[in-house]
């Protein structure tokens, strides 16, 4: 078999790349560009006020999910200069292990305070069209 050597610099960048990648598809975040494919915000949507708002309101949808992206990766890109291995075994291994991880804290149900602080900066819930934010509380 034959085995091609990466030298540690590219093994972190591809790293980085694959687990930055990977964990925006797994977050659901269509609008931002993938590692290496950067480009101006004028290039992303020109010098139009429409579009510039509709980005902007684009962003501000996915701002949670955005700000759980920039944790994730400084966090993958931490633990994979600790591990030293592989990036397959880093992506199989830690990261898949910490995106079900991910998942299954999404997939809680909300607490009464979290449900009240989404409520105070606007977010209606589809399930909150009583506005009570205890199940007890009827």
């Amino acid at each position: 078999m034959i085995q091609i050597a990466v030298p540690d610099v590219e093994a972190a960048y591809l790293a980085r790349c694959a687990a930055h990648m990977l964990t925006m598809r797994f977050l659901g975040i269509r609008h931002f560009p993938m590692c290496g494919d950067y480009c101006s915000w004028e290039e992303r949507v020109g010098r139009d006020p429409a579009s510039i708002e509709e980005w902007s309101e684009i962003l501000e949808e996915d701002r949670m999910l955005v700000e759980k992206l920039s944790n994730l990766d400084v966090e993958f890109e931490e633990e994979f200069e600790r591990r030293n291995e592989p990036v397959t075994d880093f992506l199989r291994g830690y990261w898949w292990g910490r995106m079900e991880e991910v998942k299954r804290d999404m997939e809680r149900p909300l607490s009464g305070d979290e449900r009240r602080g989404l409520h105070d900066i606007g977010v209606i819930l589809e399930d909150d069209t009583d506005n009570h934010f205890d199940s007890g509380s009827e």
